[in-house]
């Protein structure tokens, strides 16, 4: 990840793209998994497999995000020490940040999976995959879904641990 860095930051040889595209679609070739993805190939092996391939995926994403963002500490834009009074109970601003924004992802959540259509298949592979399977529900592309949509709960997660803790890096 280092050396790329140096292509893609300091002599601009590559760009960004490029960069990820080496990183990544390289070693799968040279492996043998150059179809649809890493995942795939091991989902259907033991969990244990899985876990140690998401992992070293996790570490390849890692590592992206240094090559792309650094690993300076960054922080947001809030003013930690103010805080409201709200009755009976005093709240910093970004802990009030929180907990509206976690509010509203957990009804957003609620809804999505109560009203929309892939919400309602995301519930039917969580009670019986084999059945879902069965009554036409797509099994891998709801698979890839619920990575996207675990990933950007995450995200969001992170996000406002980052806030409440006022300073967060890509550690």
């Amino acid at each position: 990840a280092r050396v790329l860095a140096v292509y893609v930051r300091e002599r601009k040889t590559l760009t960004l793209e490029e960069a990820v595209r080496k990183m990544t679609s390289f070693p799968a070739q040279r492996l043998g998994l150059s179809d649809r993805g890493l995942l795939r190939r091991f989902s259907r092996r033991s969990p244990e497999s899985l876990i140690i391939v998401t992992l070293g995926l996790g570490l390849c994403i890692r590592a992206m995000i240094y090559l792309t963002a650094g690993s300076k500490p960054r922080q947001f834009d809030v003013d930690v020490t103010q805080v409201y009074d709200l009755g009976i109970v005093r709240i910093s601003l970004p802990y009030l940040i929180n907990l509206v924004v976690a509010v509203s992802a957990i009804a957003g959540v609620a809804l999505f999976l109560a009203r929309t259509s892939v919400g309602k298949y995301m519930r039917a592979m969580s009670n019986d995959r084999d059945l879902a399977s069965i009554a036409g529900i797509d099994v891998d592309r709801m698979r890839v879904y619920i990575w996207l949509f675990a990933a950007c709960l995450a995200g969001l997660a992170g996000s406002m641990l980052g806030l409440v803790q006022a300073v967060f890096s890509p550690e």
